[in-house]
């Protein structure tokens, strides 16, 4: 299986930094917030390994 190299661009991280702030801080769901980042980013690396599998 061809790997493929992904880049999350700096409007991006910063669009997903600036939601899980929110929701950890403004709403005070940090639990939450965790679970959001981390399905972010497993959904983000799977796409290195099959790009169209998922849109995101």
């Amino acid at each position: 299986m061809t790997a493929y190299q992904l880049r999350v661009g700096a409007q991006a991280q910063e669009d997903i930094t600036g939601i899980v702030r929110y929701i950890g801080q403004v709403l005070l769901e940090p639990r939450t917030a965790g679970k959001l980042y981390r399905l972010i980013k497993e959904g983000v690396l799977s796409l290195e390994q099959m790009p169209e599998s998922e849109s995101v």
